[in-house]
């Protein structure tokens, strides 16, 4: 039973978006089947030290914002990197657009 969690625990579906932030996919964790939205930063372009700083900023800022409740705040599951990229695993943006309140 590994503990750890990695890219290769995912079956990237489709590209949502791709910017200067980096690109958003839909992605399905195999073992559960359970869609998320994935958060992939490419190492190309950064110094390793700002980008572990903007990347431990942004989970920083998501937990926060997510303990105070504040609504529309995405919630993130997991966070890691490999050799080419650091990724955010946040909940799927369909079901966070279908849970928001009316």
């Amino acid at each position: 039973d590994r503990s750890t969690i990695d890219a290769s625990d995912f079956e990237y579906i489709r590209t949502l978006c791709v910017d200067e932030h980096g690109e958003r996919l839909v992605a399905r964790k195999a073992e559960s089947g359970q869609v998320y939205t994935v958060k992939l930063i490419r190492k190309s372009g950064y110094s390793a030290d700002a980008l572990a700083g903007r990347m431990r900023r942004e989970q920083k800022i998501l937990r926060v914002l997510r303990e105070c409740q504040v609504p529309f705040v995405v919630q993130l599951f997991w966070s890691f990197e490999d050799e080419r990229a650091m990724y955010l695993v946040m909940v799927s943006a369909m079901d966070h657009m279908q849970s928001r309140p009316r």
